[in-house]
């Protein structure tokens, strides 16, 4: 059954919204084109409507960049950092207070990229709650809080692909690639969805195909709704300079938790990635086409820290 999308948030006024992430009282978004340096980059909209800027003091540079952004949810050795946001940058990862007052470089990643990576939390445990990113040469990391100040290394590589805006550890029930990382792959003809195991040396398996494959989502067993919206998944519609904050209700989405969205970079439809439990082989089923232009980050809003079991 098709999904149900509305808008949320137009953004008008800023350069194209890419990154999505949402913490208890807020959703954070980023833009891409910057007019000069030091305008503002992050952006919030309240649980009551009101947008306004996020971490002023964020180094923007001229151009254009897409910033990708993730709340920590503070669990084992980020118990300290619960509601920190952390937004890429190029090779850099910055770490900003939940209120947006202090922001300052957390580490960078070895790669030289222009579009900086794409940026989660592991909420299952099997990669150690660590920080995961990939960048768009296909390189997967991973970081704790004991290698703030470094240069960080590449763990995996999903060759020859070009890797979307998000990515997620699925829960460790969802079929022989359970408690991985999923992530998806942009190139046209031969984009999908792969996952990268955590024990070493780390294998890297095609999951689906799905073309153009933009951003990987979990949906939460524990559906939560933000704010006055009724949403509780929203993702990025990027078009020109502007575009929409999207978002699906929690009616839409009952009973679905466990399963994986995907939206599409080009194309305009979404997928949800299901296990067949008698075969234990995963389907790719299109639930919508609410992408105007094109899909970029994407996140559900989560009041408690932890995922739910199956």
């Amino acid at each position: 059954m098709p999904l149900t999308f509305n808008t949320f948030h137009n953004v008008t006024n800023h350069g194209g919204v890419v990154g999505i992430a949402l913490q208890r009282h807020a959703l954070l978004f980023t833009v891409y084109v910057i007019n000069k340096a030091g305008d503002p980059q992050i952006f919030q909209v309240t649980d009551d409507g009101k947008e306004g800027v996020f971490a002023p003091t964020f180094p923007s540079t001229q151009g254009a960049i897409e910033c990708q952004i993730a709340v920590n949810p503070g669990l084992g050795p980020w118990c300290d950092y619960a509601e920190f946001v952390y937004v890429t940058q190029g090779s850099k990862i910055f770490e900003i207070t939940p209120n947006g007052s202090v922001v300052q470089l957390f580490a960078d990643i070895s790669a030289k990229v222009d579009f900086g990576a794409s940026i989660t939390f592991d909420r299952v445990g099997t990669f150690c709650y660590d920080m995961i990113l990939a960048d768009a040469s296909g390189n997967v990391y991973r970081a704790n809080p004991s290698m703030r100040g470094t240069t960080l290394k590449p763990f995996a590589n999903v060759q020859n692909q070009i890797l979307g805006d998000t990515l997620a550890v699925v829960p460790k029930c969802l079929g022989p690639h359970g408690g991985e990382i999923w992530v998806s792959a942009e190139n046209a003809g031969k984009g999908g969805v792969f996952s990268i195991s955590a024990k070493p040396p780390p294998n890297v398996t095609h999951i689906v195909d799905i073309p153009n494959a933009g951003n990987v989502s979990v949906i939460p067993y524990c559906l939560k709704e933000f704010g006055y919206s009724g949403g509780c998944y929203f993702a990025a519609d990027w078009e020109g300079s502007g575009g929409r904050i999207l978002e699906c209700p929690k009616s839409s989405l009952r009973g679905l938790g466990g399963n994986v969205l995907v939206g599409q970079e080009t194309g305009g439809g979404i997928y949800m990635i299901t296990l067949n439990r008698v075969t234990l082989t995963y389907e790719a089923t299109k639930v919508g086409d609410p992408f105007k232009g094109n899909a970029e980050g994407a996140a559900f809003f989560q009041c408690c820290h932890q995922e739910c079991c199956c």
